[in-house]
């Protein structure tokens, strides 16, 4: 079995890599996100949750553990145990991780088919964003080899030398050998390649400190000795940055018979990767603040003012400002209220000259950003010509500046502009995250802008309304005589400012009682007097009426009283305290609102009871609202499978085209009559159908209400009887008899047979027009002729 299949499907996090187990156990974690790339290639790397059960394990752990990845994840590390170490040795470890500290040294540790090998083990815990540990990282690296080289050196100096050289070759780390002496023993080519400067000091031989004094040449003699002794007596971990950049982590080791393993990596890419983290971290939480404080402040300057302090905590800037344009029709911009300061006082003087300087289009960060509509960024403001604030600015220790435009619909409606006491370049990545900041603030200031034509808007109806006061309140005592409604209001402390007398009226109160400044609870108790007064308590009564309109809420209710009639009252607050009410008598309306309820059922039950087919459904997509027991009956659908399904899934109308032809018709006329059709039933039988249709409302819905008349039975018939009639006439228009009918009502031929034509020579057209009967027989006869005819027909008897 190959313990490393690539290709075999991954258990859990087997092939979703490092990263993937390390988001799952701490989501904010992003440090290590380019570990992978680094090391994943030559060490053993696994992560463990916080129970200690291996959740990933690389390709490497695998090879060299001889176990598959599928029976390595949801393990402990006992799995590869030796028993080589005593229990304290594991102690000790556990202790030193679960207490946040990263443990190192060598395992010996026994592969799936019981050989050994020896790991050189980092093992760090993982914390999430709340600094808790939520698994454990472990990076080993496979030294079964390296043992085994020392165990021959002692047996062969010279050729454990040669072959340990040949071994660290080919590590991809840097590593340097020093004895308990001090004395480099040897370097890797990685390391070479690491320090090329240093190529002279890192020869075997030499004291290992010639070597660190030439890469750090600041240590003084003092701290050069007190870094041998540290080194030489234990195991150190420390970052160290190049002169070229590059950040190296230095992990020593100290050697069984003393002196040490340096082993030297390079995890720039590690740090700039997590910087870049970090700092897209920082630049979704300032988006993300700003939006928040954009739609939370209550006004622009107050959003302007968190805005400011939060992309100045971001950039490090120390002073943040907002211009605006000024009202006067100049152009020039002007300074407004909102300000952010790293120290007030350091820039107090900056800020009163700010606060007294205008700028023309194209003067200053401000006018340069409303004449170009564009970001301007200076490195040094104090040297340049076109900053009136130069002096004051650099009296007050400010260097850079930059500015930024808050743009609505191709309009600036702000400027912010920031200072910094260090010279600020160009930056575009910021300049993109800041305008994404400005769009933002786009939003509060058309907000803003908005609010403010509205409050002026307000305050000229205002005053309109004002002007129509007078008026309104000479119509307002008039309207309070004529209103069916009974109206009272009433002040913050529950006692009557105005009533008309309809109220009086609807109670049974006398205008001595209804004056103003009678309270709430004293009307109340004379309408209890009256009689007039809703349940059956009144006590009870008057409690529900106080509570209700200490509410202070906006609302209505129905008031059935004692002597029958329903009432309906509105509350309605007022601003300050107080409210309005009004009462209005719907006796009437509701003993019609109950008459339509019983004549909706009443059409529900002759709906269903209707022995015509008969539903309802939607237009647009043919769902059924309702179908009657008729309309199953003929169908043969059950209604549960009629509101399931649309007209058109049940495939109902045989032509859908005549679907839509009927409800373009009926759309234009309004009503449908008599619209023959060929539907289908349920078992494939076909129809012939006569519909009536009309668009009803149901709930505030536009309903398609049908009528549909089963004709199959009445067309068959009428085929029959048309058959019958052709062979009738065929029959009668073969003999030597002439065949007529006539209608003694309008004294007229309805039928002549067409041998009339060859037996009396009229053509038979002209024995359908007025009178001709009368004129085809002798003037002497007409009289006798026509009284037997008449006779005859009304006694329905035969004649000659």
């Amino acid at each position: 079995m190959d313990s490393c299949d690539r290709n075999a499907p991954a258990e859990r996090h087997g092939q979703n890599g490092l990263t993937g187990a390390l988001r799952e156990l701490a989501p904010g974690t992003h440090m290590l996100n380019a570990l992978h790339l680094i090391i994943d290639a030559h060490s053993l790397v696994s992560v463990a949750d916080r129970a200690g059960r291996i959740i990933y394990a690389n390709d490497r752990f695998c090879e060299v553990s001889k176990y598959a990845r599928g029976e390595l994840i949801g393990q402990t590390h006992r799995i590869v145990k030796s028993d080589y170490h005593p229990p304290s040795f594991f102690e000790e470890m556990w202790s030193v991780i679960k207490s946040g500290g990263t443990w190192t040294g060598d395992i010996q540790n026994k592969a799936r088919d019981g050989s050994l090998y020896w790991a050189q083990s980092t093992i760090s815990p993982i914390f999430d964003t709340r600094n808790r540990i939520v698994g454990y990282g472990s990076i080993r690296t496979d030294v079964t080899a390296q043992r085994r080289l020392m165990t021959k050196l002692q047996e062969s100096e010279k050729k454990a030398y040669a072959t340990l050289k040949s071994a660290i070759d080919v590590i991809d780390s840097s590593l340097l050998l020093v004895d308990a002496s001090g004395h480099i023993i040897t370097t890797n080519q990685a390391y070479s390649t690491m320090y090329p400067e240093s190529a002279e000091e890192e020869r075997p031989g030499n004291h290992f400190s010639r070597l660190v004094k030439k890469q750090r040449p600041e240590l003084s003699d003092d701290g050069l000795a007190g870094f041998e002794q540290e080194v030489l007596s234990r195991d150190t971990t420390e970052q160290h940055v190049l002169a070229d950049g590059r950040t190296v982590k230095i992990q020593r080791r100290i050697a069984p018979g003393g002196g040490f393993v340096s082993l030297h990596t390079d995890i720039s890419d590690i740090i700039r990767q997590t910087e870049l983290l970090e700092a897209q971290a920082a630049t979704m939480d300032l988006l993300k603040a700003v939006a928040v404080d954009a739609n939370e402040s209550a006004s622009a300057d107050a959003a302007y003012a968190i805005c400011l302090e939060r992309i100045c905590k971001y950039t490090g800037w120390e002073v943040g400002h907002v211009y605006l344009p000024s009202d006067d029709g100049t152009g020039r911009s002007s300074p407004a209220g909102a300000w952010y300061f790293a120290d007030e006082a350091r820039f107090g003087s900056f800020k009163e000259t700010t606060e007294r300087t205008l700028c023309d289009p194209g003067v200053g960060l401000p006018g340069r950003v409303f004449e170009t509509g564009k970001p301007v960024w200076l490195r040094d403001v104090t040297s340049d010509a076109n900053f009136p604030r130069a002096e004051v600015a650099e009296k007050s220790g400010i260097v850079g500046g930059a500015a930024f435009p808050v743009t609505i619909r191709d309009r600036i409606a702000a400027v912010l502009e920031f200072f910094s006491s260090q010279p600020i370049q160009t930056n575009p990545q910021l300049e993109e995250i800041l305008s994404h900041v400005c769009t933002q603030m786009s939003r509060v200031a058309e907000r803003d802008r908005s609010e403010k034509l509205l409050m002026t808007r307000v305050t000229a109806e205002l005053r309109k309304r004002d002007r129509a006061l007078v008026e309104q309140n000479a119509r307002f005592d008039a309207a309070l005589k004529n209103m069916t409604q009974g109206l009272c209001m009433f002040g913050a402390d529950k006692r009557l400012i105005v009533s008309n007398d309809r109220y009086a009226q609807m109670y049974d109160l006398p205008p001595e009682v209804m004056k103003p400044g009678i309270s709430l609870r004293q009307i109340l108790y004379h309408r209890i007097a009256n009689g007039i007064f809703s349940g059956a308590n009144p006590e009870e009564y008057v409690k529900e009426r106080m509570a209700w309109v200490e509410s202070g809420e906006v609302s209505s209710k129905v008031q059935h009283l004692s002597d029958g009639r329903s009432i309906a009252i509105t509350h309605q607050p007022m601003p300050g305290g107080g409210w309005l009410t009004t009462h209005e008598d719907i006796t009437d309306r509701v003993e019609s609102e109950r008459a339509l309820q019983e004549s909706q059922e009443l059409f529900s039950k002759a709906f269903q009871l209707s022995p015509v087919a008969l539903s309802i459904s939607r237009p647009g997509d043919g769902s059924f609202h309702a179908v009657n027991d008729a309309w199953t009956k003929m169908f043969g659908y059950s209604r549960a499978e009629a509101m399931a399904n649309t007209v058109l899934q049940l495939g109902i109308w045989k032509y859908p085209e005549h679907r839509k032809r009927f409800l373009e018709k009926l759309r234009t006329t309004g009503s449908m009559r008599e619209f023959e059709v060929k539907q289908k039933t349920k078992s494939g039988q076909e129809l012939d159908v006569l519909t009536y249709g009309e668009y009803v409302e149901v709930g505030g819905e536009e309903l398609l209400f049908m009528v549909i008349h089963d004709i199959t039975e009445r067309k068959r018939a009428e085929e029959a009887l048309r058959e019958s009639e052709l062979r009738y006439k065929t029959l009668v228009e073969t003999t030597n008899v002439v065949p007529w009918e006539f209608d003694p009502v309008s004294m007229r031929f309805t039928y002549v047979g067409p041998q009339a034509a060859e037996l009396f020579g009229y053509p038979i057209e002209s024995w359908y027009e007025e009178d001709f009967w009368q004129n085809m027989i002798h003037p002497g006869d007409r009289e006798a002729a026509a009284n037997v005819c008449m006779s005859a027909t009304r006694e329905c008897k035969d004649h000659d």
